[in-house]
């Protein structure tokens, strides 16, 4: 099999396990009826494995038998009982698809490859075949709605095949093409009913539902390489977890940034590879600066002037687009709602970029409306308009806090500012409160964990290191009056006199923030990282485990996940606490191992994909969901370059 970055790897096919399971039919596909001289297959008659060596012989047999010269097939599909898939693509696009006869799987393959070559359009020439063997078919009793979802329910998207069948009506529809085409069970269920004019009762009634697992593999035109897939993918050993193959992950996400970065300055939202392109009318303010942030990040590592300008671009459309000023509040505003989390982060995005002067007006109105959304007892009221979304209770404090402390410690690390303390240390307490609220412990959710641990994190290094020399006091001219003191103290953007003291000192310890910030980190591995419990070997290191509900898998999980936890790293290794900087380097090597899996890096994982430059280097939402977020990528690029400046070659290791 060929592996990620390049060297050979083995990686284990999951066949037999009776919790696999796929269903799918390609986009407006139609029902079509059973020959009547072709029998199915006798349930539960299993393929072994393919070695690597095998697949590199199916690889060379199948594309010298479509060349015309193909020859005595391979042992392994002469020996073995099944069903072969074909699909014909140039370039990602599909040209011709065929099912071979059941029975003998050198016979099916051979059928299903001339089958689908007589049905590639005049003028086309395919690049790649891509090949599932059908084998260990499995009837499932009383195909009910939750018997049939229960053989074939989202999480084996990819790994099992379907077959459906009600009157004169059968679909038989193969792993890939279901990945190929990005689709969920619901979808594909539904159209198959629609097409053969039954519903859920009527199916299990009369209709026949068997799953199958498959062996899926590429095969390129004309060298005869032959690749074996997992989930249509290739299989990301964890020992590929290394500090350059880690570099160039990083490089990869930059590439995608970078070509999603419009001219006119707007970011691209949603990427859908399935089609090869945007999703129409779909945006989230919050996303947008996240991504001008990590933009930031970038430009900051490469110092490139051009680089610079694009991104005050971006801040320039997105300020055009979304910003409102109202009376001295400035707003970022979507759909009619203003969120705390879209104002902290577009000011964050302000603030840390050069020519930070040029937007003052809006960088103060946004700061003002921050202030005006807190309370003295810390919380904040995460929406400024409608002002009645939010409550003190809502899903959304997990989220838009921590986003605006993030906000509020970069601030004091350039100002020092008292008030600015008093409210930050206020805030941390109340949420510390509540997260850990033993009486709720619902609202204890991981989602609160990254933007805090950040926050936290930098607030700790502030006070750690000495404040910056204060501004020069100008001095008095010789021979002259001292300057005149000015009317009226000068306020900060927030609107607070600058250097106000607070009546009553905060007394604080740092180590407060140590312990919070371990206590949060340490609970969310336990909860949430996924190694030796993953239902699927493609699984590995990702933060979603099923065994909990706190939302779906998502790529932008793991991303803000890395974020918080490499920060968890330093301040573990600044304060010699050796354990948890270990279990955190080790979390975040399994992490980074779940987001090589996930990302489109060529021509293989690509094999449906049309625009593959505007592809390479996304990251899947998951290994079954193929859009691309921009914060998929924005979350896992600002971690993981972390990471990067952070770990000696030495500390990549997920064992």
């Amino acid at each position: 099999m060929q592996a990620r970055f390049g060297e050979r790897a083995r990686w284990s096919v999951l066949i037999g396990l009776a919790t696999a399971a796929c269903l799918v039919v390609a986009p407006g596909c139609k029902t079509t009826k059973r020959a009547e001289d072709s029998k199915p297959l006798v349930d539960g008659i299993a393929l072994p494995e393919l070695s690597s060596k095998q697949a590199e012989e199916v690889g060379a047999w199948v594309a010298a038998a479509y060349a015309g010269s193909g020859g005595e097939a391979p042992a392994v599909l002469r020996e073995g009982q099944g069903s072969a898939y074909v699909a014909l693509r140039d370039r990602g696009k599909l040209l011709a698809e065929a099912w071979g006869p059941d029975g003998d799987l050198a016979n099916s393959l051979s059928k299903a490859l001339a089958s689908a070559k007589a049905g590639v359009p005049a003028g086309a020439s395919p690049d790649t075949v891509e090949i599932d063997l059908a084998h260990s078919f499995r009837t499932v009793e009383k195909p009910s709605k939750k018997e049939l979802y229960r053989a074939a329910s989202g999480k084996r998207t990819g790994i099992r095949g379907l077959e459906l069948s009600h009157g004169e009506h059968t679909e038989r529809t193969a792993p890939t093409k279901m990945l190929a085409a990005g689709e969920g069970f619901k979808q594909v269920v539904n159209r198959f009913f629609k097409q053969a004019g039954v519903d859920h009762d009527g199916f299990a009634a009369g209709g026949k539902a068997r799953v199958f697992e498959n062996q899926q593999l590429l095969v390129k035109l004309p060298s005869g390489e032959g690749i074996k897939l997992l989930r249509g993918n290739v299989y990301v050993e964890p020992r590929e977890v290394t500090q350059a193959n880690t570099q160039a992950t990083v490089d990869l996400l930059i590439g995608w940034m970078l070509t999603h970065l419009h001219e006119d300055g707007r970011m691209t939202y949603m990427w859908l590879p399935t089609i090869s392109g945007e999703k129409p009318n779909d945006n989230n303010m919050i996303r947008q600066w996240m991504a001008t942030n990590a933009l930031i990040k970038i430009a900051e590592r490469r110092d490139d002037p051009q680089l610079w300008a694009r991104i005050a671009k971006n801040i320039d459309y997105n300020l055009e687009h979304f910003y409102k000023q109202e009376g001295e509040f400035g707003t970022i505003e979507f759909q009619g709602k203003v969120k705390l989390g879209a104002v902290a982060l577009a000011a964050m995005a302000i603030v840390n970029h050069p020519e930070r002067a040029r937007w003052q007006t809006q960088e103060h109105g946004l700061r003002r409306t921050v202030n005006e959304l807190w309370s003295e007892d810390g919380s904040f009221n995460c929406f400024f308009k409608p002002r009645t979304n939010g409550g003190k209770n809502a899903n959304v404090q997990n989220f838009y806090p921590g986003e605006t402390l993030l906000l509020w410690a970069q601030l004091y690390r350039e100002s020092r500012d008292p008030e600015l303390f008093r409210r930050f240390v206020t805030s941390f307490r109340y949420y510390r409160a509540w997260h850990l609220d033993p009486s709720d412990p619902k609202r204890r959710r991981p989602s609160f964990i990254p933007w805090h641990t950040q926050a936290d994190f930098i607030l700790w290094e502030a006070l750690r290191s000495p404040p910056a020399d204060p501004p020069a006091v100008e001095p008095t001219p010789e021979g002259g009056e001292p300057p005149v003191a000015e009317a009226a103290p000068k306020l900060t953007p927030e609107g607070w006199p600058v250097g106000t003291t607070p009546e009553t000192p905060v007394e604080f310890a740092p180590e407060e923030l140590v312990a919070f910030v371990f206590e949060m980190n340490d609970w969310l591995i336990d909860k949430m990282e996924v190694w030796e419990e993953s239902a699927f070997d493609d699984e590995k290191g990702r933060f979603y485990s099923r065994e909990t509900d706190y939302g779906s898998a998502h790529a932008s999980s793991t991303g803000v996940y890395i974020e918080g936890i490499i920060d968890a790293y330093e301040m573990a290794k600044i304060v010699g606490d050796k354990p948890r900087e270990d279990r955190y380097r080790k979390a975040l090597s399994r992490a980074i191992r779940s987001v090589m899996q996930i990302q489109f890096v060529d021509d293989v994982d690509m094999y449906y994909v049309t625009d593959r430059e505007r592809t390479k280097g996304g990251l899947r939402t998951t290994v079954i969901r193929n859009e691309i977020r921009v914060d998929n990528v924005q979350h896992v690029l600002m971690g993981v370059l972390k990471v990067v400046d952070r770990f000696a070659a030495t500390d990549y290791g997920t064992d």
